[in-house]
Order: structure tokens, then sequence, then C-alpha cells
């Protein structure tokens, strides 16, 4: 029997309405037609979850999380019972999240202060169901109102909104941050960016273990591209960031047990610092002396030779190209002729 478009039409349109038990007669009523439509009776699952959790939908205390921990329910019931019709799903979650961001938005007009958790969920509903402009502003705004206290969520979200949105090296710039700040508690299922999870998979093939990955991507990043946006400093982060190296540069001689994560987590630190000394002083003397350690720290790697030979390969190439470019900006400058941006 031909499939009813029409009919399962009409039923999503009520679903995104949450016209729970107009959607249950539209399904009967294709079933009593097609008896053995396997997708209606998915449908019809659909439908009775949401049915036996009607009263979310009436405003309460903690009433967005609730409906965020229900739909987190939801997604596993659908993958136990193999629930796979996409626009069912996504018709309920319209409505499930409309109903979030409402719930969000009034608790924070109640609220005395900005409360950053509210904005995070609401940037995250509001990306969920595509208002990727309002999800963007919103999170603009929570990272904004507490600066001295980051958290990975915003970073990750924002970074992929970015990506999405076509502002790739907005995109770039966040995630550099992502995996200067926060490598150790990232996960990096969250990173949308196909060129990022281009470079894991590489990452893993190279042998490096899980817990290792988040560390390697800087690197990995600089030399096979994908992170080429360029990283800046100010002054004082720079600062910081030297400090940060002479207490890693006194671990990785103290403790070998945490050899694995110290070196990739250094070479990023100097990467940060190279692209400084490049890019903002214009210093070339101090870039080549952190360029001769980074090849040391890679020459000090616990991996097979072959790899530990192409690390080395792909990295002396990119710093050779580095540095001409930057000896070819020096030579016009001094001749007082235009050079290539």
């Amino acid at each position: 029997m031909p499939e009813n478009i029409e009919l399962k039409q009409k039923i999503y349109r009520v679903l995104r309405e949450c016209q729970l038990d107009v959607a249950e007669e539209l399904a009967l009523k294709g079933m009593e037609e097609d008896f053995h439509s396997q997708d209606l009776e998915k449908i019809l699952k659909i439908i009775k979850f949401w049915q036996n959790r009607a009263e979310l939908f009436t405003y309460s205390e903690n009433h967005s999380e609730k409906l965020l921990k229900e739909w987190d329910s939801f997604i596993d019931f659908c993958q136990e019972n193999q629930l796979d019709n996409k626009k069912a799903i996504l018709s309920i979650k319209d409505f499930v999240f409309r109903k979030v961001i409402d719930s969000l938005i009034d608790s924070y007009r109640l609220s005395p202060v900005p409360e950053r958790e509210t904005l995070v969920l609401l940037g995250e509903s509001f990306y969920e169901i595509g208002m990727t402009d309002k999800a963007i502003e919103t999170l603009e705004y929570a990272m904004s109102i507490s600066q001295e206290d980051e958290d990975v969520r915003i970073y990750a979200m924002l970074g992929n909104l970015y990506a999405e949105s076509g502002e790739k090296d907005l995109a770039m710039l966040l995630y550099n941050d992502i995996f200067l700040k926060f490598p150790q508690v990232l996960n990096l299922e969250k990173i949308d960016f196909p060129p990022i999870q281009r470079l894991i998979q590489i990452i893993r093939e190279d042998g490096f273990r899980d817990n290792e990955v988040a560390e390697w991507v800087p690197f990995y990043g600089y030399v096979y591209g994908g992170l080429t946006a360029k990283r800046k400093l100010e002054y004082k982060d720079y600062i910081d960031l030297q400090e940060k190296i002479k207490d890693y540069e006194k671990a990785l001689r103290v403790d070998k047990k945490v050899i694995r994560f110290i070196i990739p987590r250094l070479i990023n630190f100097y990467l940060w610092v190279l692209d400084y000394y490049l890019f903002q002083a214009g210093a070339v003397h101090p870039g080549q002396s952190v360029i001769r350690r980074i090849m040391e720290l890679l020459g000090a790697l616990a991996v097979e030779e072959k790899v530990k030979k192409k690390l080395k390969d792909k990295a002396e190439a990119v710093f050779r190209q580095l540095q001409e470019s930057q000896a070819g900006k020096i030579a016009s400058i001094k001749k007082g002729t235009p050079c290539p941006s």
C-alpha cells in the first residue's frame, strides 16, 4: 500500500503544536488503512512517550531543567526502540525546546542578577531548534558576564555556531582557546568542526591514547592545517604563558609519569609564543629558539619511530616556510617596498 504522505505531514504539524491526542487519532486512522505500517507504529510510540509526561508541559518550578532531562530520556528511548522517524522526532523537539526557551526566558527575567547557567541553557536551546543568531547572541553575552570564571561549554558551542554560520576564523580562534585552556576537561564529541574531527582521526591513527588526543589537536592543527587562524596574545597573557612554560619544563624533568601529557601541552604553549614572536613582536631570533625547543620535545616522544619522524618532518616543513616568509617580509620592509600580507 502506498505511503500516506499527506497524513504524515498532518501528524508532524500537530506534533509541533503538541496536540498529542490529535496526532494519536491521525496515526490510528492511518493504521486502519495500513495495519502493517511500521513507521506509523513508531510514531505512535513517540506520541505515547509524551502523552505519559503531559504534566511536564505545564509550568512548574525547575520547569526547563525537567524538560531537558526528559528530552535526554526520550533520545535514549528512541535509540533503545529503534524509533528512527526523524521528522516526528524533530517535530516534537521543536515544541519541547520552545517550551524550554519560554521557561528559561521567564526565569531569567525574574532573576535579580544575570545567571550564566540560565543563559548557557538558553543558548543551547536556541541552537537545538536552529535559531543560530539568537544562540550566538545569548552565548556571547553569557561569556561576557563571567570572564573570570570561564566555561568550556560556551567556548565549544560558540565555536560550533561560528563554524556553522560561515565564520570559520572566529571558530578557529575559539577552538584554539579551548585547547589552550581546557584540554583536560574537553569532551571532543562536543566539537562539530569537520577539520578538527579529521585531525582527531589522524591523531588516533598515529597511536595516541584517547586521553591524549585533545592535547595533540593544537600541534596537528598547526602542521596539518585545520587550525590556521593566527593566535594573538596580550602582553600580560604572554607573560603568564611564559610562567606556565617554566612550570611545565620543571615538571617534565621531575615527573616522568606525566610526560605523555606534558610534552603536547608544552608544544601548544610554545606554538602560541612562536606566533607572538613572529606575527606580533617581529622577533625572529627568539622564534628560532622556540622552534628548536619544539623539535627537541618531538624528539623525546615515546612513540613509534615512523610516527616521530613524520611529525618532525611535518613540523620542520611548516617552520621553514614560516621563517622564510618572515625573512622575506623583513627584507621588504628594509628596502621600503611593500610585501604581501
